[in-house]
């Protein structure tokens, strides 16, 4: 490597001075507010004690991610957000340095694959406000790639030392204990890789692989985690469900970038020298293996998050930075890159102030009004631009009284508190004796109502399916799904709200059979 080392650093500096900045702007949300308090109770977390028996609470009861969740909640709970802020600068950072660290063999310069790598992450990783900006999301993503990252590095090195095997023991079982939608298909390409590759294994790495499968098993295996698989998920083993649930799964696999991109280039790499090609999948078989178990672990858990799909779109971008290091880039692709980055950071840097703004203007409601209505005024933010922000609740979505506004009233010791938007407030106002229902060509999330006496049922009156609406290949199996066989739907999440001394019912949309709504019904 021949790079100026004060220049380098000065450069992961410039890094990191302005990823704080966007760090500094995203408000606390969704999981922020609920590991505030000791899992399952409305105890707020004042010491480690606290953090800890919230974890082990979060173990049996919810999922084995104990790693990341410990850091979460040590923040959220004790340190707060402003040192979060610092600390996930510098990961990020580190981040990216280590990126480059396991590229040095195949690029010049730390500052050439920095620079790649920081485009690439920066416009094209799927959920980059989720996984770098969100504290429990960077907590999850971020950081349990950083923690992977420096587990491969240690992994390379040949520590003859035995005095220090229990410290490497350790060190795998934390790595491996941290994000079963990374370390499940790294796990599984360790596994291939060291099979082929008998001759490269040495007593260290055995220690350390040993560790990490031990994380790993605590991680999967946890009571949480197989409780929510069996129970809290209803995981349906009927062949109509199970294919109706795959191909949900796959559709929202349409945000994913990177893995198209590396197969692209995959194909291209084939044609173009397919010896090359098959040494290059054999020597980065570990990725392959963990691109796909990463993949059909998603596919099969149903999530459809953003920050879900970075396991395999993470391990893909290493990919990628790999096959473009054997095309000659030269000096110019690196400076394009940060050049992008530049111009686009002006507009990145209004919206997310003008969003931090937004939620400082609901902090003051909710700590100087009387009332638990809250009026939000999410700006309007080009759909590029979005994955840059973190929206603090969920003004403009179908939701309702979303799971996590509880958590914020707890947190300032409010009764219930309700976001809605501005804009909605002054709909209701304008036609306070009307039945308000907002088609699916509105922005608005809710159907909302004038109410009069106790409401004790809501019911959703559906239209007849029409044939033509229903895909082609499932109009045989139509009346195995429910979106398609329901004729009404009882309504459990609606929200009483009193707008200037009357109280109107909103009613959450549901996304399934929306396009079929024909009235609600109110007892």
């Amino acid at each position: 490597m021949k790079d100026n080392k004060f220049l380098y650093f000065g450069y992961l500096l410039i890094v990191g001075v302005i990823f704080y900045v966007l760090n500094y702007f995203a408000p606390l949300f969704s999981d922020d507010w609920h590991y505030n308090f000791i899992y399952g109770t409305n105890m707020p977390i004042r010491a480690f004690k606290d953090v800890l028996y919230s974890q082990y609470l979060h173990y049996f009861q919810m999922n084995g991610r104990f790693v990341p969740h410990f850091f979460v909640q040590t923040f959220d709970g004790m340190l707060g957000k402003g040192i979060f802020n610092v600390v996930n600068s510098v990961m990020f950072v580190v981040f990216i340095f280590l990126i480059s660290y396991i590229l040095r063999k195949e690029y010049k310069t730390f500052f050439a694959s920095s620079s790649i790598a920081l485009f690439f992450v920066f416009f094209l990783l799927p959920g980059f406000n989720h996984c770098f900006l969100w504290m429990s999301g960077a907590c999850n993503y971020l950081w349990a790639a950083v923690f992977v990252l420096s587990f491969h590095l240690m992994l390379q090195r040949r520590i003859s030392d035995e005095s220090v095997y229990p410290f490497l023991f350790l060190y795998g079982i934390f790595c491996g204990w941290t994000n079963e939608a990374i370390v499940l298909g790294l796990g599984a390409g360790y596994f291939v890789y060291y099979v082929l590759n008998k001759n490269e294994l040495n007593s260290s790495k055995l220690v350390l692989l040993s560790g990490f499968y031990i994380g790993l098993a605590f991680l999967v295996f946890s009571p949480g985690s197989i409780h929510r698989a069996l129970v809290g998920e209803k995981i349906s083993l009927g062949l109509m469900d199970t294919i109706h649930s795959l191909i949900s799964a796959l559709l929202a696999m349409g945000g994913i970038r990177l893995l198209p991109c590396l197969l692209l280039v995959m194909i291209g790499f084939y044609m173009y020298n397919k010896e090359e090609a098959r040494s290059f999948i054999k020597s980065n078989i570990l990725l392959f293996v963990a691109i796909i178990i990463t993949f059909i672990f998603v596919l099969w858990t149903k999530h459809d998050s953003s920050q879900s799909r970075f396991g395999f779109e993470f391990f893909s971008l290493i990919l990628i930075l790999k096959i473009a290091a054997k095309f000659q880039l030269g000096r110019i692709i690196p400076v394009i890159c940060n050049i992008a980055i530049l111009i686009a950071l002006p507009w990145v840097f209004h919206f997310s102030f003008q969003n931090y703004r937004d939620y400082q203007n609901c902090l003051s409601q909710i700590t100087k009004n009387n009332n638990d209505l809250i009026l939000t005024n999410s700006m309007k933010c080009p759909t590029f631009f979005e994955r840059f922000i973190i929206r603090y609740t969920w003004p403009e979505t179908w939701y309702c009284h979303s799971p996590y506004d509880k958590w914020i009233s707890a947190h300032f010791y409010k009764q219930q508190l309700c976001f809605i938007s501005e804009r909605l407030y002054n709909k209701i106002l304008k036609e306070p004796e009307n039945y308000v229902s907002f088609n699916l060509q509105t922005i608005d999330p809710f159907y909302v109502r004038k109410v009069d006496d106790d409401v004790c049922n809501v019911k959703m009156i559906l239209y007849p399916v029409n044939q033509k609406d229903i895909p082609f290949l499932l109009r045989p199996f139509a009346n195995k799904f429910q979106q398609y066989s329901l004729n009404e739907l009882e309504v459990n999440r609606y929200a009483i709200v009193s707008i200037d001394g009357t109280e109107y019912i909103f009613v959450n949309r549901h996304p399934l059979v929306d396009n079929r709504l024909k009235e609600i019904v109110i007892e």
